[in-house]
């Protein structure tokens, strides 16, 4: 995060609550995108993602690190998904389009795209959620756990069984000739 993002929490803070509009220009595209991904839902998504900037202005003063905002944001997010999903059984799981093209523009194949979306619901829920932070969201592991609430340990095992699972589900499309390759970090 920038200063300039540093300094508006302050503004924010001592009173000049109008400003929260720009954390939410800033930020509604990452954290729409993250909760359409856990709902596949478009309506509970905005409705979701309305909920967590609204708790987010009235709780701003719990940031403890205005570095990270973000992050933040998106605990409060899953959160809410974990509550809407509670409400509902059976949902699921499926990557935002917009950032799925992003992820795999290079490729400019839409069968690698659907490979890989599928390699994806293939995924336990709860794998799912670690591989979307990791891969699409950029989160490290501690990052991860924190969020999610686990130790890192479960995110780091969370992750390689996800690849594996995943990289034989690709390799299973491509007839085993490894034309997908599945990046450990």
């Amino acid at each position: 995060m920038d200063n300039d993002e540093n300094d508006l929490i302050k503004y924010i803070l001592n009173g000049q609550s109008e400003l929260f509009d720009c954390i939410i220009e800033k930020h509604y595209h990452y954290v729409l995108s993250f909760v359409y991904s856990r709902t596949r839902n478009l309506s509970a998504a905005e409705d979701i993602t309305q909920e967590t900037f609204i708790k987010a202005f009235l709780k701003l003063h719990q940031l403890k690190v205005p570095g990270y905002l973000l992050k933040w944001l998106l605990s409060i997010a899953a959160n809410e998904c974990k509550m809407w999903q509670r409400q509902r059984k059976d949902v699921p799981f499926c990557f935002d389009e917009c950032r799925l093209s992003i992820m795999l523009e290079e490729w400019h194949q839409e069968e690698a795209k659907i490979d890989v979306a599928e390699a994806v619901n293939s995924l336990s829920e709860q794998n799912k959620s670690v591989v979307l932070l990791h891969y699409i969201y950029g989160f490290s592991c501690g990052e991860i756990s924190r969020l999610l609430h686990i130790p890192v340990t479960t995110v780091e095992k969370r992750l390689y069984h996800s690849r594996r699972q995943m990289k034989t589900h690709l390799d299973g499309y491509q007839g085993n000739n490894n034309q997908y390759e599945i990046y450990y970090c």
